[in-house]
């Protein structure tokens, strides 16, 4: 195959692979080799995200089978909101549906949020703790 677009010869050519995870629940604060314990983790998760995970799981299961021994790196969309304090991510519910059912508001889109606020960051010429 050949022609405009073409991006590698051979599957050879991938050194590294990066996949976009949605939910990472509390577990995953910061990106992480993909492992049998982060994708066992993941699967745990899924009650979370149940349209996102199990295909973020199949993408990292059929890239490890096809590619053994390329590493595997998973950036979670929730990780970049895990400094949110206590207050601002528990719901007025009893607390017992956050500790038994892990229900909270963890955000989203954090890679999209993570982007965007170091490009302000620098357009502002201020660091980032100083823009909120």
């Amino acid at each position: 195959m050949g022609g405009e677009g073409k991006v590698i010869d051979s599957i050879k050519d991938i050194e590294a692979i990066g996949h976009r995870a949605v939910h990472g629940g509390e577990e995953f604060a910061s990106s992480v080799m993909v492992t049998d314990k982060v994708i066992d983790t993941m699967k745990k998760l899924i009650p979370l995200a149940p349209l996102h995970n199990p295909a973020n799981i199949m993408g990292m299961e059929i890239c490890q089978d096809l590619m053994p021994g390329v590493p595997n790196v998973a950036v979670f969309d929730t990780a970049f909101h895990q400094t949110m304090p206590d207050y601002a991510y528990m719901y007025a519910l009893p607390y017992d549906q956050y500790t038994k059912h892990g229900i909270r508001k963890y955000g989203f889109h954090g890679t999209s949020h993570y982007y965007v606020s170091n490009e302000a960051s620098k357009k502002k010429k201020k660091k980032k703790k100083k823009l909120c």
